[in-house]
Order: C-alpha cells, then sequence, then structure tokens
C-alpha cells in the first residue's frame, strides 16, 4: 500500500533537511558505475535528490531489515538526462554520543538506472 501524499511531503521534507546537514551516500558498485558512465557528480547526484517531489515517489515505506530498529526505506525515481533513475532513501534517526540528543542522518542507498518499470502513484496529481 502506498503512503499518503502527506506522509510523503512529511518524509521529502525532513530528508531534504537532514541532507542539507550532511547527506551519506552507500558507496555501492552500481551506484559508483552509475556516476561514472553517466558522469554524474556527488553534487549533482545531491541537486537531484533534493530535488525530488510527491510526484517522484514510488514506494515505501518499507522496513530495513539490516538496520537495528526501525529504520524506514522509502522509494522514488526520476527522470534526468533521458534515463529513469531509481533512488532509495533513508532517514536514520542516531544518538549524539558527546550529548545524547536525537540526529536525524540522510542517507542515499540507491541512486542508478532504473533495473525494472516504476509506477509513481502521485504522477497525474
Amino acid at each position: 500500500m502506498a503512503a499518503s501524499r502527506k506522509q510523503v511531503q512529511n518524509f521529502l521534507t525532513n530528508f531534504k533537511k537532514a541532507a542539507q546537514q550532511e547527506l551519506s551516500v552507500i558507496p555501492r558498485k552500481i551506484n559508483l558505475e552509475f556516476l561514472t558512465q553517466h558522469g554524474l557528480t556527488p553534487k549533482e547526484r545531491k541537486e537531484v535528490i533534493l530535488g525530488l517531489t510527491v510526484k517522484d515517489y514510488f514506494k515505501g515505506p518499507e522496513g530495513d531489515e539490516r538496520a537495528p530498529g526501525p529504520q524506514d526505506i522509502w522509494f522514488f525515481g526520476v527522470e534526468y538526462q533521458y534515463l529513469e533513475i531509481y533512488i532509495k532513501l533513508q532517514l536514520v534517526e542516531e544518538k549524539e554520543e558527546s550529548t545524547g540528543t536525537a540526529i536525524k542522518h540522510a542517507k542515499c542507498i540507491s541512486f542508478h538506472q532504473a533495473q525494472w518499470p516504476m509506477r509513481y502513484p502521485y504522477e497525474g496529481e
């Protein structure tokens, strides 16, 4: 079941706020090869991610089996330079060791060409 427009917008707002501070990207081979093959810089990748809207939402949230505690993964897609890009994002809440306060950390798990058709539930709105 798709998240509501409001849920997607809330996620994007919180994610982008955290990403302005720091956006970590998982250095998976498929992500790195995609950037290299298409000449995208990390700065351009960040611009694409920060430009995501509710219309780019694909699915989620889904739980992350590899992470401790409830860590949701959200899925987006966007057309960039005539390619459909598959983007998987996660907003992770961590405790800062020195103060013990919770901080949100923006993480990009996937950023590469889509390998299957994606449907966007809010594309036409």
